[in-house]
């Protein structure tokens, strides 16, 4: 019998072979090549040879069940499935008796064990219990989109991070483990191995900040990064416990195509905007340290370039209620509709902010789903099932919740209506329908205001991926 369920490409045998027998590995894949079957053929491989009896999955919310439903179905072999058992912990289930007896079950069963849970729901009080009992025998635990415990002094961090201590194989997956900064790889990689700092004589993450971060001192008596130092010393150092792959070199994908459709506001929507830019200039009064002041404005600027502001009591990147600043027109709304009635084929709308997604819903009504913070984690899996299954069109979503662990190559077409300042969240999104199995080339297409801060956001990623590739040891990426 095959050890494989289904044969692994080159580099994916290549890098099962090399690490299958490791108690600890990064597998920093770009997305969409195919990582995660190479972490379900290690832990089968670790199965038969009696070194685990289970894998724990953590993953983001809209992600934990794919390996439920789509990985370890497709991947696991054939002699390990026909005695394997996976159950997803559901947040808004787990005090059901249903879900709570099928747990049980799960922790009692005398063949293979997969149990994949939200981050959110490893920090409950009963996803804690749930995890430390079923991390008492020999596991491998996974975290997927590892990202996601990247800042030290969070609460999730730190519990996430105690925990790698007891499971017997650790693996990491992330095809974007330095998306924001140098910093974001401190944590995961401390979850790896506990010591792997130290042993570089790196003792806490402040002494890593300030190793790889140049800084400055504000007036407040704040610091702030200036940028980074010793790139290539960090891209040396985590070699020895990790692989890189990257989609241009080991898949012959259709070609990922980059178009920018202008528009202009409307009158109401310039004035305010300039009325704001003056306030900016104002108050900032050549503080460039000051960055909440500037996120703050920044926030501003682009919510009246989509069209609308919050009402004055409310206040944040999701407030509402919300004023349009000109009921009678939206012209990137209106863009987007004339892009998408000349589009022949599926599509994802990306968009920030929640409004966005409002906005979107209420004019394609019928013809799309929605995939962001509104919905439920049932509401998703219909979302998903639904656009799967062509009954609509368009699926709108937010990149922090549909931007990860989803493959939609049903779309052939992608429109950027709103972008955040994330580099990963730009990466990821744009990797759900450019993966195995897309046959055509997909067109990503950037709306883009004149004359606005919607210009800034796109070269501050450009900058940002450009340090990532540092790290990494990518080549230098042209991109948007």
């Amino acid at each position: 019998m095959s050890e494989f369920k289904t044969e692994p490409f080159a580099h994916q045998l290549e890098d099962y072979q090399r690490t299958r027998e490791e108690p600890a590995w990064a597998h920093f894949h770009e997305q969409g090549t195919g990582k995660s079957k190479i972490v379900v053929d290690t832990a089968g491989h670790m199965a038969r040879n009696g070194e685990i009896t289970g894998m724990l999955v953590l993953a983001p919310n809209a992600v934990h069940q794919n390996w439920r439903t789509d990985e370890i179905p497709t991947h696991l072999a054939d002699d390990v499935a026909e005695n394997a058992m996976c159950v997803s912990f559901l947040n808004d289930k787990k005090k059901t008796k249903w879900h709570r007896d099928e747990l049980g079950t799960l922790l009692k069963h005398d063949g293979f064990r997969v149990l994949t849970m939200p981050y959110s729901g490893f920090m409950t009080t009963e996803g804690k219990a749930l995890a430390w009992e079923f991390m008492k025998q020999g596991i491998m635990m996974v975290l997927d989109e590892s990202c996601e415990v990247k800042s030290p002094g969070a609460k999730r961090t730190k519990s996430v991070v105690a925990a790698g201590k007891y499971p017997k194989y650790r693996r990491i997956l992330d095809g974007t483990p330095v998306a924001q900064s140098p910093f974001d790889i401190y944590a995961p990689i401390r979850f790896l191995q506990q010591d792997f700092w130290k042993k570089h004589r790196i003792g806490t993450a402040q002494v890593f900040r300030h190793f790889f971060g140049e800084f400055r001192t504000a007036p407040n008596g704040g610091q702030f990064c200036v940028g980074y130092h010793n790139l290539d010393l960090l891209h040396e150092w985590i070699q020895p416990i990790s692989s890189r792959v990257l989609k241009e070199d080991v898949l012959d994908l259709p070609e990922r195509l980059y178009n920018k459709v202008r528009f202009e506001m409307t009158p109401a929507q310039r004035r305010v905007y300039e009325q704001l830019q003056e306030e900016c200039r104002a108050e900032l009064n050549g503080m460039e340290w000051d960055a909440d002041l500037t996120i703050v404005k920044q926030l501003r600027l682009q919510q009246v370039a989509c069209g609308y502001l919050p009402t004055p009591e409310e206040d944040g990147i999701d407030a509402e209620p919300y004023q349009l600043i000109d009921p009678d027109r939206n012209p990137r709304l209106d863009t987007l509709t004339d892009l998408i009635d000349r589009t022949p084929h599926q599509c994802i709308v990306w968009g920030r902010f929640r409004i966005d997604i409002d906005l979107i819903m209420e004019r394609f009504k019928g013809n799309v789903v929605r995939l962001d913070g509104r919905c439920s984690e049932e509401e998703r899996e219909t979302a998903k099932r639904r656009f799967k299954a062509g009954d609509v069109q368009i699926l709108a979503a937010n990149p922090a919740v549909g931007g990860t662990g989803l493959t939609l190559n049903n779309a052939k077409s992608m429109f950027f209506y709103s972008n955040s300042f994330k580099p990963r969240d730009r990466l990821q999104a744009e990797d759900r329908n450019h993966r195995i199995g897309q046959d055509t080339s997909v067109l990503v297409t950037d709306l883009m205001a004149q004359s606005s801060i919607d210009y800034h956001i796109v070269e501050s990623l450009r900058k940002k991926r450009k340090v990532s590739a540092q790290v990494m040891g990518d080549r230098e990426p042209e991109w948007l």
